[in-house]
C-alpha cells in the first residue's frame, strides 16, 4: 500500500465563464466555484485523513484549497505552495501575485516557502519558460517526481490533496486524448491515485494508479519520475506510470 494523493482541478474562476476574463490578473473564484467548493467539502469522503495540502500559487487553487478542505485547515495544516503546478500559459489570467501579497490575503494558512519572488514568469529567460512542449512536459515531470518524494515520506494510510489546473494535469499525466481534443475535468473534480513500486525489484519505475472507480476503465501509460534525478534523466526514460 501507499498513500493516496487526490488530484483536484480548482472550482469555477471569473476566468472560466467572463468573456474579457482571461485579461483577469490572478482571478479568484465566482460564486459558483464557491458553491462549488462547498459541495466538494460535504462530499469528499476522506477529509478526516487528509494529512497533506498543495497547491499551485494561483488564487483561484488556493482558494478552492481553502474552502473545500477548511476542516483540514483547521486542524493546522498548511497548505504548501508549488509554483511547478501553475497552470501552462502566459495569459494574463495565469499570472500569479507576488509571495508579499499572498502572504497578506492568506496569512499562515499557506506555505511560501517554494514560492520565490517572480514565481509565474514563464518568459523567455523566467524560471519556467515555456518555449516549448518539451519544457511543459519537463515541469510536469519535476511536479510529479516532487510529489512522488512526499508519498515516499507519508504513511500508507495518509491523504495528500493537490489543487491544480485543467490543462497542468492533463499534461502531468500525458493524457494526450484530452490534450488533443480539448477536454478538461470538470472545475472542483477530483481523481485518486496510488504511487506503487515493484516489490520485486526496488530499481524498477514506480507505477502510477487510478484508485477511483469512477474511472477504472481509463487507462494512461506516460513516461514520468517516480524516483531519481530528472536533471541526470532523459525525459524518455523517465518512470513509467499507468493510471487506471
Amino acid at each position: 500500500m501507499a498513500p493516496t494523493i487526490h488530484l483536484v482541478r480548482h472550482a469555477e474562476g471569473l476566468h472560466n465563464v467572463w468573456s474579457n476574463g482571461w485579461d483577469i490578473k490572478d482571478p479568484g473564484l465566482t460564486e459558483n466555484g464557491e458553491e462549488q467548493c462547498k459541495n466538494l467539502s460535504r462530499t469528499f469522503p476522506y477529509m478526516d485523513k487528509v494529512t497533506h495540502l498543495i497547491a499551485s500559487p494561483l488564487r483561484r487553487t488556493i482558494q478552492t484549497c481553502l474552502q473545500s478542505f477548511g476542516p483540514v485547515v483547521a486542524r493546522g495544516t498548511q497548505i504548501v505552495l508549488l509554483p511547478e503546478l501553475q497552470e501552462f500559459g502566459q495569459e494574463t489570467c495565469n499570472v500569479g501575485s507576488e509571495p508579499e501579497k499572498l502572504r497578506l490575503e492568506f496569512g499562515y494558512r499557506v506555505d511560501l516557502e517554494l514560492v520565490g519572488k517572480g514565481w509565474y514568469d514563464k518568459g523567455p529567460n523566467g524560471a519556467f519558460a515555456e518555449r516549448d512542449r518539451e519544457q511543459r512536459e519537463a515541469r510536469a515531470q519535476n511536479a510529479l517526481e516532487w510529489l512522488y518524494s512526499v508519498s515516499e515520506s507519508a504513511a500508507d494510510d495518509d491523504h495528500i490533496v493537490v489543487v491544480t489546473h485543467g490543462v497542468f494535469v492533463n499534461v502531468m499525466l500525458k493524457d494526450e486524448e484530452s490534450l488533443s481534443r480539448r477536454v478538461f475535468w470538470r472545475n472542483a473534480e477530483y481523481r485518486s491515485f496510488r504511487f506503487v513500486d515493484s516489490h520485486d525489484d526496488p530499481t524498477s519505475d514506480a507505477v502510477l494508479i487510478e484508485t477511483d472507480e469512477r474511472y477504472a476503465k481509463k487507462r494512461w501509460r506516460p513516461n514520468i519520475y517516480g524516483r531519481g534525478n530528472a536533471a541526470d534523466t532523459p525525459l524518455s526514460l523517465g518512470k513509467r506510470a499507468v493510471v487506471v
